[in-house]
């Protein structure tokens, strides 16, 4: 295929407007102007025009370019496909061998590397052990020769030499410290036996203490005992007197408010009748009649006439 730039002729017609145009353009008036505005409109208007055809020439033009390649693009798609039909199948079958070998050659690796970390870590695994699990182990990993470990032979070899070296220091830890929680054991045995037969003797003490305790509070409760019911008798006869003398003070207390009352109440009854009697005798004198005047005050005194009091 020809890459070549060329020249597309069917855009000639519209190259020949460009000189029309620049002569026409050679000059910006004033726009200002009446006569130099709708020259600029015009001139505008002239190559928007050019512009406008140009545009609907090319989108004809393209559109058989990208018909063609639309074309060029399908009839290659259907090719392939067909290739595929026939590749598919074979393409498939090694690859599906060739992702089963990759696939156990990793589970293989993997579980040759999980064995040397196994190795590796072992000290971490057996940090918490007693010292006989920790021998258990160093016997174990000596028995391992590694022979069957392939390319992961040197990890493994160097992986259980530093193991076996870590574990053997361990062991000797372990024993040391067995030893020194074995001897802090049997001191702690002996303190708590020792603390335990001070403890039993303590108690023995303090129950025959408390036992002349209880002895010696009895007798001083019995005693107490005793000089409370004197003083209880004594204090119940003291109160017996008091509310006797009360008692007969607030009688008299009461039968003086009764005769304060009575005679309280008997002036105020007098100064009423007094009031009443008053006012019974200026109705009299207006001309009221002395029965009719006497209902009156009765009424105004029992409130029966609203908005009409005696002042007492």
């Amino acid at each position: 295929m020809n890459t070549q730039a060329s020249t597309v002729t069917q855009y000639d017609e519209f190259r020949a407007k460009i000189t029309e145009v620049s002569k026409a353009c050679d000059f910006l008036p004033d726009v200002a102007s009446k006569d130099g505005y709708d020259k600029s409109k015009r001139v505008a208007l002239d190559v928007g025009k050019v512009l406008t055809n140009l545009e609907g020439r090319r989108k004809e033009l393209k559109k058989e370019s990208l018909d063609f390649g639309r074309m060029v693009d399908s009839q290659a798609k259907e090719i392939a496909l067909e290739l595929e039909a026939f590749q598919l199948p074979h393409k498939s079958a090694y690859k599906e061998l060739d992702s089963m070998k990759k696939e156990r050659e990793a589970a293989r690796k993997a579980t040759l590397a999980e064995r040397v970390e196994h190795i590796a870590t072992l000290p971490d695994v057996m940090r918490d052990s007693c010292s006989d699990s920790v021998k258990a182990a160093i016997e174990d990993l000596t028995n391992e020769e590694c022979l069957d470990f392939y390319e992961f032979t040197e990890q493994a070899l160097k992986a259980r030499k530093s193991a076996l070296s870590a574990l053997s220091e361990m062991f000797g830890q372990k024993l040391q410290q067995e030893k020194e929680a074995a001897e802090l054991d049997r001191l702690r045995k002996e303190s708590a036996e020792r603390e335990q037969k001070e403890r039993e003797e303590r108690l023995v003490k303090e129950a025959l203490q408390a036992s002349d305790q209880r002895a010696k509070a009895e007798k001083e409760a019995s005693e107490k005992r005793e000089q409370d019911l004197k003083d209880a008798a004594l204090q119940a006869e003291e109160n017996a007197q008091r509310l006797i003398a009360e008692t007969a003070r607030k009688a008299e207390e009461e039968k003086q408010k009764e005769i304060n009352a009575t005679l309280k109440r008997e002036a105020n009854e007098k100064h009423c009748r007094k009031i009443n009697s008053e006012a019974r005798n200026c109705l009299v004198s207006e001309g009221i009649e002395d029965r009719e005047a006497a209902v009156i005050i009765k009424l105004i005194a029992d409130g029966l006439i609203q908005n009409v009091f005696i002042k007492y």
